[in-house]
């Protein structure tokens, strides 16, 4: 659970790639060792002390960022380097395709963990695995390793180098119609939602 600012200026970034003609996918990594290993604790003490209202706020930019990714109409490729904890799974989910990195890449939701509830993600991760591997996800807090993520349908490849590997997907997917993919987009989470 990223700061409200890194989030904000998360969410600028992406809108600038998304309104850019120029850029026809859009993928997403981790800076060092970690593609989001999860809650800055520090932010989260403040969270235990915000009122109810202050929660609802940081609650919605969250939702804000998540579904900015998850709408985009551009595809988007999440190209997981490394741990990829609790929000930052949720942030992976959001994406069309997961690359994870077959040494250091880990999975998890891990919200029940410290008492937050999962419902952000929830919905997502409903959509890309069945009901029940969702829920086992959700409450047991497991943290699986890239193995066990293709298993459980949470993750799509398993790569030595997710950047080279989400490069070349990216640039297969640039030769289709741009406008097409945003159509289908719309189309498919209009029909499911």
């Amino acid at each position: 659970m990223p700061s409200p600012e890194m989030i904000n200026g998360f969410i600028s970034i992406f809108n600038k790639c998304e309104s850019n003609p120029e850029v026809k996918s859009i993928i997403i990594t981790g800076s060092g060792k970690a593609f989001s290993a999860g809650a800055d604790l520090e932010y989260l003490q403040q969270l235990r002390n915000n009122s109810v209202k202050e929660n609802d706020l940081d609650s919605s930019l969250i939702t804000k960022l998540i579904l900015t990714v998850y709408e985009s109409g551009k595809p988007t490729i999440a190209a997981v380097n490394g741990p990829a904890i609790a929000g930052g799974c949720g942030l992976a989910t959001a994406c069309d395709f997961i690359f994870a990195d077959k040494t250091n890449a880990m999975f998890g939701y891990s919200e029940v963990r410290i008492g937050f509830l999962p419902a952000i993600v929830s919905y997502l991760l409903l959509r890309r695995m069945g009901e029940f591997k969702a829920r086992q996800l959700l409450i047991s807090a497991e943290i699986l390793r890239v193995e066990r993520a293709l298993e459980f349908g949470l993750i799509d490849f398993i790569s030595d180098d997710v950047m080279k590997d989400s490069i070349i997907l990216a640039e297969k997917l640039n030769q289709n119609s741009q406008e097409s993919i945003k159509q289908t987009k719309t189309v498919e989470n209009n029909f499911i939602a």
